[in-house]
């Protein structure tokens, strides 16, 4: 925010930003209980207490060049590769859902 009005990095994206904070400030819910999701190792997670977060503590989600490392997935930036990440998912729903429909049960894993 910049004196309590939305900061834009372009015409209609908002300057959103992904936070890093210490696990002792986090409690982790366990609320991943729809299909496939629970597989993930994914949680909820909620802050204790309400504080400012510092500038330094977060990056652009949408930046490009690597904050740690120099690998090619560093230089992809977040969100690529989040998107790989929910396109396995999907995919894995999908074969599942047409092997259920054939079968009539899930398959095996494993």
């Amino acid at each position: 925010m910049d004196n309590g009005e939305m900061r834009w990095v372009s015409e209609g994206i908002p300057d959103m930003r992904v936070a890093f904070l210490p696990r002792e400030e986090v409690d982790f819910t366990d609320g991943w209980h729809v299909q496939g999701l629970k597989g993930t190792g994914s949680y909820g997670l909620q802050r204790r207490r309400r504080v400012r977060l510092p500038e330094y503590r977060t990056m652009p989600l949408f930046a490009r060049e690597p904050f740690r490392g120099s690998s090619a997935a560093s230089r992809m930036g977040l969100m690529p590769i989040t998107a790989a990440g929910h396109a396995s998912f999907a995919l894995g729903v999908a074969k599942s859902m047409l092997a259920m429909s054939r079968n009539s049960r899930p398959p095996r894993c494993g």
